[in-house]
This record gives structure tokens, sequence and C-alpha cells, in this order.
């Protein structure tokens, strides 16, 4: 099987194994804030990018469509956002990132995700 590593967003990475579509979390990761962090230890104090927290998903048409709804409620609910449209924006705009990650990243034939409002 072909792996894939496709960023979707800023914050998150589609990868798969062989069982499973993987979503991976960016992370920044500040080495003066570990406990055992010693000033003069010699250690790099730089900030550095870590891709952790796997979310598993079956590996079938599926569990794509949850891992990438997954990663649309994830920004929605990590936004910040208070107004109704701005919620509607980002909503649109996220699925828009993602289907073009998809399209330029993964190469996969006719992806896309629709959002459909009940009511």
């Amino acid at each position: 099987m072909t792996q894939i590593n496709v960023n979707l967003t800023p914050n998150h990475a589609l990868t798969a194994d062989a069982d499973n579509f993987v979503i991976l979390t960016r992370k920044l990761v500040d080495p003066t804030r570990s406990p055992n962090y010693k000033a003069d230890s010699g250690v790099s104090t730089e900030l550095r990018e870590e891709w952790k927290d796997p979310k598993y998903f079956s590996l079938n048409s599926a569990g794509l469509a949850a891992s990438l709804d997954y990663v649309r409620i994830r920004t929605v609910a990590n936004s910040g956002v208070t107004d109704l449209a701005e919620l509607v924006a980002l909503i649109r705009d996220t699925t828009a990132e993602i289907t073009d990650a998809l399209r330029n990243g993964a190469k996969l034939p006719n992806i896309s995700v629709v959002v459909t409002s009940e009511g």
C-alpha cells in the first residue's frame, strides 16, 4: 500500500498505516518548559514541531470520511469563534482547505466534502 502523508490544515495531517487512516495533530514543543530542562545543559531552546496524538479510522470510505470530519470539527471546536456567521465561514473554509489538500497531496480523484444543514 502506498503511504500517504497529507497536511490537511496547518494543525492536522492525514497518514495511513496498513490497517487505518491516521490523523496526526501538530504540537509545538518548548524544551525550556520541560521539568528536566537545565539552562546550562547545552540543549537547544528552539521550539520544535512534533506530529502526535494519533487518531485512528478504518481504512475504508467511511473511515476516510470520518477522519476528514474529525479534522473539520476539531478545527471549529478549537477556533474560539463566537458568531454564527464566523462559524459557518470557518466550516466552509476548512472544508475547502481539506479538499484542496487531498487533491494536491494525496492525488485522490474526485473527493469532496458536502456540508448539509438540518432543519
